[in-house]
């Protein structure tokens, strides 16, 4: 009986070590790092509600997307992270406990929750791929209600040293006009993402 209850204790510790910690742990798994290109701006010197958008490159998903929980986590503020409806996200959310850190699926009025959360005095960070401006129509939606600042979070592979790949981030600050139609404001903010 004893016994029994220190391997569910075990279990419970190991399971809470994992998920405390399930970023850092992929990361060498993977063998890679990152640093920060310029640190004028970062998602820590945030000071009111922002839009983030990161880049989602084909290949690099499930990096980009460690490396956005690192920087969520390093920050200390409250984040709402957009994010695919499968079972990895659901998984790998439910594995990274953070205070800070709260997820909206895409599913039904995502564009009306991201809205919400802004208004909140929260942050967004969602994912851009470059060649798929129409599914990412919801960007100009949240931006032109809320006239939110737009912060673009540029992650890229860098280098390869023997078995670690070093990656970098790039935070550019970006300024559009309010006043922009939706496919001129995704095409001006391709250019400045790619």
């Amino acid at each position: 009986m004893i016994k029994d209850i220190k391997i569910y204790i075990l279990i419970i510790f190991l399971v809470l070590y994992i998920g405390i910690n399930i970023d850092k742990t992929i990361q060498k798994l993977l063998f890679f790092n990152y640093t920060l290109k310029h640190k004028k701006y970062s998602i820590k010197t945030l000071d009111k509600p922002t839009l983030i958008v990161a880049t989602h490159r084909v290949g690099m998903e499930y990096i980009e997307r460690v490396i956005a929980n690192l920087e969520i986590k390093s920050s200390k503020i409250p984040v709402h992270l957009i994010v695919n409806n499968n079972y990895f996200n659901i998984l790998y959310n439910m594995l990274t406990f953070n205070n800070s850190k709260k997820s909206i699926y895409v599913k039904e009025n995502t564009v009306n929750k991201a809205i919400k959360s802004l208004k909140s005095n929260n942050h967004i960070l969602t994912f851009y791929y470059k060649n798929q401006t129409k599914a990412s129509s919801g960007l100009y939606y949240i931006a032109k209600k809320t006239n939110c600042p737009i912060l673009l979070m540029d992650i890229k592979f860098s280098n390869n040293f023997g078995l670690n790949k070093m990656y970098t981030v790039e935070y550019k600050k970006f300024d559009y006009d309010k006043n922009l139609e939706k496919d001129m404001f995704l095409e001006q903010l391709t250019e400045k993402m790619f």
